[in-house]
Parts: structure tokens; C-alpha cells; sequence
């Protein structure tokens, strides 16, 4: 398989132009990151039968620009928040899984593009 230099140019404008400048943290270290906001719709049977359906508030970036302290690629865990800063608001979203699926996935198969699953905890 070839890199395709294509797909990464065609991620870097559109985070560009539609991406937020967020912070991602994990135990009092915070990474400002450029994602691109969406959404995953999800439903699920609990254990009674009944349908649960939930979306969660997704964040996607360059997994490559998701980086600790160390310089080491940051693989989201649950509980790790993302800030996003709008005016005088903070809204705070926690990394957290859709029932059996991970908190998040890559989005193409070079993993250049990572999508992190979370909910809107508080503003």
C-alpha cells in the first residue's frame, strides 16, 4: 500500500477551515488540538429489553497532533476530558465508550485521523 499525500492535504484544509482549537487532558496535562466536531448516533438493548439511544459528541483530529508531555501519541482513554472555549463558555466533554465500543477509532487505515467519542459533561 502507497501513502497517499492527498488524503492527509484534503484533512489539513478541512481542519483548518472548520476545525476548533480544543484541549485535551489527561491528569493535569493538556494537549491543545485542532478537531473537527460531529456526532455518533447510537442505540443499544439493555439487559430489561428496552432500546436506549444515545449520541455522543465526537472529536476528529490528527492522531498524530494528540501528544503527551513526552512526545508520545496520546491513545484516548475513558475519562480524559477535551475543553472546547467559545466567548466567555467553557464546555467540558469526557472521553467515554459506546456501551461495547471503544472510546475512540481511527478513521482511515493509515491511522492519520482519529475520532474520540464523548459526552458534554458541563459549561
Amino acid at each position: 500500500m502507497t501513502f497517499d499525500q492527498s488524503i492527509l492535504d484534503s484533512e489539513t484544509t478541512l481542519l483548518a477551515f472548520a476545525g476548533k482549537d480544543v484541549v485535551y487532558t489527561r491528569a493535569g496535562y493538556n494537549c491543545p488540538w485542532r478537531a473537527i466536531q460531529g456526532r455518533t448516533d447510537f442505540e443499544q438493548t439493555d439487559n430489561n429489553g428496552v432500546l436506549i439511544s444515545f449520541q455522543s459528541a465526537d472529536w476528529i483530529g490528527q492522531a498524530s497532533s494528540l501528544v503527551d508531555e513526552m512526545g508520545t501519541r496520546i491513545v484516548p482513554t475513558r475519562g480524559d476530558r477535551i475543553y472546547r472555549y467559545s466567548n466567555e463558555t467553557t464546555f467540558i466533554y469526557e472521553v467515554l465508550n459506546l456501551g461495547n465500543i471503544p472510546c475512540y477509532r481511527y478513521s482511515d487505515p493509515e491511522r492519520f485521523t482519529i475520532r474520540i467519542h464523548t459526552k458534554l459533561i458541563d459549561e
